[in-house]
């Protein structure tokens, strides 16, 4: 199976900051022009996910129906704004809905961009990972409405997101092109490792049984899991 997903995030981050400079400092066509790039990143990005990508062009539609039309200056500003807001409401993490729903979601992107990091380390790439565990920490009052060992499990991912905040100092080493040693790196993947373990851990099917690492002792110990509903993952751009 080819997988043909894409990591726009860092050019639509770079798209979407000119676009609200230009808007600011009342630049109309240099903003059109940008808005034209931050809606062909965020299309490729949705799309290679499986996303639909209506709700996000009729967004800009409306942000460009805005900058087109004849209005004051201030005017037109703050109600082009609105509407990047809204743009931005559309395409984040659905406040609302299974907790853990959105943790696959926020997991799937924190895959991807450390991928990416190993590909091309760059700054960008280092704060993009960033961005995915603070999100992380966004689901923690959800996770309390979860059954006790739901939320113990989620506790232990929390932790082991704390440690990799741990190293993203030696992350940013590497993007300036520098070459850690072989004790550094090793630390560095044993600890992101760490919370792709924990998180897998609560993310396996319904009723699977694994031996754990510690005690190998012939009986078989669930993982803690939970009844997830049928249907299709919205994505999100973090």
């Amino acid at each position: 199976m080819i997988n043909f997903k894409l990591n726009r995030k860092i050019e639509m981050k770079e798209s979407f900051s000119k676009v609200v400079s230009e808007i600011f400092v009342y630049n109309w066509d240099d903003s059109m022009l940008e808005l034209d790039r931050l809606e062909d990143n965020l299309i490729q990005h949705l799309i290679s996910r499986g996303n639909g990508v209506d709700a996000v062009r009729e967004k800009v539609r409306l942000i460009r129906l805005y900058l087109q039309e004849p209005r004051e200056a201030e005017d037109k500003k703050r109600l082009v704004l609105h509407k990047i807001n809204e743009l931005l409401m559309t395409i984040s993490l659905p406040k609302n809905g299974q907790p853990l729903d959105s943790l696959r979601m926020i997991y799937d992107e924190l895959r991807d961009d450390w991928a990416g990091f190993w590909s091309k380390p760059t700054e960008g790439t280092v704060s993009s990972i960033t961005e995915d565990l603070d999100l992380m920490n966004t689901l923690e009052l959800r996770f309390r409405n979860e059954p006790p060992d739901i939320y113990k499990q989620f506790r232990e991912i929390l932790v082991a997101r704390g440690k990799c905040y741990t190293v993203l100092p030696l992350m940013s080493v590497i993007a300036r092109g520098h070459t850690l040693g072989e004790q550094h790196r090793s630390n560095l993947f044993e600890v992101f490792s760490s919370l792709f373990i924990q998180t897998e851990r609560l993310m396996a099917p319904h009723g699977f049984v694994f031996k754990t690492d510690e005690e190998d002792n012939g009986k078989d110990e669930p993982v803690i899991t939970v009844k997830r509903p049928r249907g299709k993952l919205k994505g999100m751009v973090s």
